[in-house]
């Protein structure tokens, strides 16, 4: 090896990655690995088929029967994909230096594609719990700090979505509405205990009209992300006449079966809640087999139910899986499993074979139509390496599906 070049892009790939990019993302997004995948997704959309009522044709009277029959109600989704991308750059004198240096080479070329599969990773995972307008986090409702270079966040803000050197734009909607504000900063740190982020500028001057309660979103993210299982199981359900369009569809003439069942208890153990919620799935038909909560919340069902209840959760790749409990249910067992990605307070009760991950080939992987695995960038003595993926979680029957909102004091 003499000196880096297309072969010896491919090269590296193939030996610091031999069983593909997309294992780094199951390492990382546990939920992304359990869920089904479909990597033809191809043409401008397809249409989903969610069948929500049957013909009126039943009666104990045959001529009731007959006069009372009808089609059935369908609503036809057209499910669209979205981009995600992560680019990186390898310094071109740090290759000349390296020339003749098969390890030192493959070492910087490893830290550039893992920061970018790093990105997507997190970018994807994160995206995959929420409601698909790309909201990061929420500043606080009372001096957030916008008039100085650090600002709070509200407490239930996650911070898996903030990293930095991460640029921020702000909204004052979550990106399912509205539109984001001119202007954005760089983050230069986070605190994410305290959940404060510092920029390297103050927040109203780089952003004029940011003001307390904002959204923040990654530089171009606004309403342009994956629609996670916020979006399919939204917290409220879809109401007759309130203007409700998912995928172009008004979700309202069915909001259990069209938008997903919800539960928010006021009390109980995390245990008690679970079994309650399987029993409300179950009297509407579904047979929950997996739920998914934030591994804080994971911690303390453990405490409630010991960890002698460990059970291996398998992918579809062989030496990829994970670790979870397994709770007794009203309709059977359930494998309940930590993401980190996943909203503090809540869990969210799947009938696993109802989703699926629609995308066009691997997710994530690296953009080489033309054949090269690194272009040289115009603007500096670097090659850039550019990752990404088209994708969409979809969702066959949401109203096989519970969002759960645990109390704060489970």
């Amino acid at each position: 090896m003499t000196s880096f070049n297309m072969n010896t892009a491919v090269e590296l790939t193939k030996r610091l990655y031999p069983n593909g990019l997309e294992e780094m993302l199951y390492k990382k997004v546990p939920t992304y690995g359990v869920l089904s995948k479909w990597k033809s997704f191809g043409g401008e959309g397809k249409f989903l088929a969610w069948k929500y009522g049957t013909g009126g044709g039943g009666s104990s009277g045959f001529a009731n029967a007959q006069a009372n029959k009808g089609p059935s109600a369908f609503k036809r989704p057209f499910i669209t994909r979205v981009k995600e991308y992560a680019l990186a750059s390898l310094d071109g004198e740090f290759m000349e230096a390296t020339e003749g240096d098969k390890n030192a080479l493959a070492e910087a070329f490893k830290v550039a594609m893992d920061d970018a599969v790093y990105n997507v990773s997190r970018s994807v995972g994160f995206n995959l719990f929420r409601n698909g307008g790309g909201a990061r986090a929420r500043l606080a409702a009372a001096t957030s700090g916008v008039g100085t270079a650090t600002v709070t966040l509200t407490s239930t803000s996650s911070m898996q979505g903030i990293e930095p050197g991460m640029w921020l734009q702000a909204a004052s909607t979550d990106g399912t509405s509205g539109s984001v504000l001119a202007g954005k900063v760089q983050v230069s740190s986070v605190d994410r205990i305290a959940k404060t982020i510092t920029a390297t500028s103050t927040w109203n001057v780089s952003i004029p009209t940011v003001t307390d309660s904002y959204y923040l979103f990654r530089d171009g993210d606004f309403g342009n992300v994956i629609k996670g299982f916020q979006a399919w199981l939204p917290d409220t359900a879809p109401a007759v006449g309130g203007g409700d369009s998912f995928f172009g569809v008004d979700r309202s003439s069915d909001s259990s079966r069209l938008a997903g069942l919800r539960y928010a208890p006021t009390g109980g153990t995390i245990q008690e809640i679970l079994v309650a919620a399987s029993a409300l799935a179950y009297d509407n038909t579904a047979e929950p087999d997996l739920v998914i909560v934030n591994p804080l919340d994971m911690a303390n069902l453990v405490n409630e139910v010991g960890s002698k209840a460990t059970i291996p959760i398998g992918t579809d790749k062989p030496s990829i899986g994970y670790k979870g409990i397994e709770l007794y249910g009203a309709a059977g067992p359930m494998k309940i499993m930590a993401d980190p990605a996943c909203q503090r307070y809540k869990a969210w009760m799947l009938t696993s074979d109802t989703w699926e991950i629609w995308s066009l080939k691997d997710v994530p992987r690296i953009l080489d139509r033309d054949g090269n695995q690194t272009l040289r960038e115009a603007n500096a003595d670097a090659d850039e390496l550019r990752l990404g993926g088209y994708l969409q979680m979809v969702c066959y029957n949401p109203g096989q599906n519970v969002n759960i909102t645990l109390p704060t004091s489970a």
